[in-house]
């Protein structure tokens, strides 16, 4: 039976999967949906917003209601 953990809500591992991943959206949405600076900085405050809540939605997902009996 496996054995249900504490999920943290701030994990420096989620943080920096969040960080590469807002960079990586940015990278390839530059230039054809983003094209000011205001409107890169409103993308990547948004990719880490979406992208952290994301994560630990996921993580309590499989933590918490996978491993119910």
């Amino acid at each position: 039976m496996p054995i249900q953990t504490a999920v943290p809500l701030a994990s420096r591992r989620r943080a920096l999967l969040t960080l590469v991943v807002a960079a990586a959206l940015l990278a390839f949405n530059y230039g054809s949906s983003i094209e000011t600076v205001s409107e890169a900085a409103l993308a990547v405050a948004a990719y880490l917003v979406v992208g952290y809540l994301t994560l630990t939605a996921m993580d309590l997902l499989f933590d918490r209601f996978l491993w119910r009996n």
